[in-house]
């Protein structure tokens, strides 16, 4: 059994609490168990679980498009289903690049809105403002026209 190794998670309804269980063998004859309680991390993860399908649900049954993107990165992290049906647009494009929104900017206002958009990252923004917001017109999937209110705001850790 040298070198060998496994890892075990358990609850333990007595204790009701939740332990990691590493088990090996140093040397031929011999084993260590190690039990690292985690139950705390185990809390955690179901609460974030629970709390991203609550968001997931309001996101996915409203009709406004919601986008959460990296600031670092300027990658898109999570994008609603209304986005696909309104741009007709694949999600995975959206994650893919995250400026294609910008083409569905009509034409006449994108200049201006991507001009204000840089503008606000430029000064930092919302260091000093918590919302941004912009209306314009863009094209949806059936090619027609509509009237669009963006609204940005920072998620703050």
């Amino acid at each position: 059994m040298k070198g060998t190794e496994d890892k075990i998670e358990q609850y333990f309804e007595v204790w009701k609490r939740w332990y990691s269980i590493d088990v090996f063998s140093p040397e031929q004859g011999y084993f260590a168990l190690l039990y690292t309680d985690i139950t705390d991390i185990k809390n955690l993860t179901s609460n974030l679980s629970e709390q991203r399908e609550v968001m997931k649900q309001i996101t996915e049954n409203l009709e406004e498009i919601t986008f959460l993107m990296d600031v670092k990165t300027k990658g898109i992290v999570y994008t609603s289903n209304s986005a696909e049906k309104f741009t007709g647009i694949s999600i995975e494009n959206f994650y893919r690049d995250s400026n294609l929104w910008l083409t569905c900017i009509y034409e006449e206002d994108r200049d201006r809105v991507i001009s204000r958009i840089e503008l606000v990252k430029l000064i930092e923004y919302f260091r000093y403002y918590n919302t941004y917001m912009d209306e314009f017109r863009a094209i949806d999937s059936k090619r027609q026209i509509r009237w669009v209110r963006l609204k940005c705001m920072p998620i703050r850790e």
